[in-house]
């Protein structure tokens, strides 16, 4: 049975890491504020917002009261091998059921993996968004993982609630559109991201520019796209 103590002990951080990036990468662009508040999440919608700050708190990014921690000084100011070192001192600190004996990153499977998630109790769909955090971050901080895990764990794949919160104005995100007659191959160079039926379904339920488009919908439409962008593009 947990104790106390360890009931109360905040989730990993479980927003985009993709988000979480763009976010350090925005700060080292124009500079560390005395506090970090939504007012420097102003392009992100409001879950984001929430999931973003949550993230900073779980890491101990910031304090009770939003001023930046000298970790996360050292996190935007650094690159290289030293930042890698950061994000892997942050995994270990966030995610410490995964460096425990008994459970090999390197070699252990999906199934092992999702496991040591669920004995954290990270079993829900937090859980899910957990894995991809990590999975993704891992990668940044040098951290070898087994083919298994990538290829295998639920964190990699859609779950039923990102699928149904995929509706953009009632219509389910991959509904087939009327398709035009494509232009001739000379009139126009094809755009990469047309391979992804994901982000085009996206762009499909966009509603015509210069109409009245209700705030809730565009919220859900931004949260939507950046659970796309997780999804279909790897951290570099």
């Amino acid at each position: 049975m947990s104790s106390p103590a360890e009931k109360s002990n905040p989730a990993p951080p479980y927003v985009s890491y993709a988000t979480f990036k763009s976010f350090l990468e925005g700060l080292k662009a124009s500079g560390l504020p005395s506090r970090i508040d939504r007012g420097t999440m102003s392009t992100m919608s409001g879950a984001v917002q929430s999931h973003l700050t949550s993230a900073l708190n779980s890491m101990n990014l910031v304090t009770a009261t939003g001023q930046p921690t000298p970790t996360l000084d050292k996190l935007v100011h650094s690159d290289g091998k030293e930042q890698q070192q950061l994000i892997l001192e942050l995994l270990k600190q966030s995610f410490p059921f995964l460096f425990q004996d008994g459970f090999k990153l390197a070699t252990d499977t999906a199934k092992h993996f999702d496991e040591q998630f669920d004995k954290a109790g990270l079993a829900s769909e937090t859980g899910r968004k957990c894995k991809a955090f990590f999975l993704a971050a891992a990668k940044d901080a040098g951290i070898e993982l087994s083919t298994y895990i990538l290829k295998g764990s639920r964190g990699q794949k859609v779950s039923r609630k990102i699928k149904s919160a995929m509706m953009i104005n009632g219509k389910p995100l991959l509904a087939s559109a009327p398709k035009a007659d494509p232009p001739p191959p000379s009139d126009r160079t094809p755009i990469p991201a047309e391979s992804s039926m994901l982000i085009m379904g996206l762009f499909q339920r966009l509603p015509k520019p210069g109409t009245p488009w209700a705030k809730a919908d565009r919220d859900r439409w931004r949260q939507t796209f950046d659970q796309v962008l997780g999804m279909e593009y790897p951290e570099a």
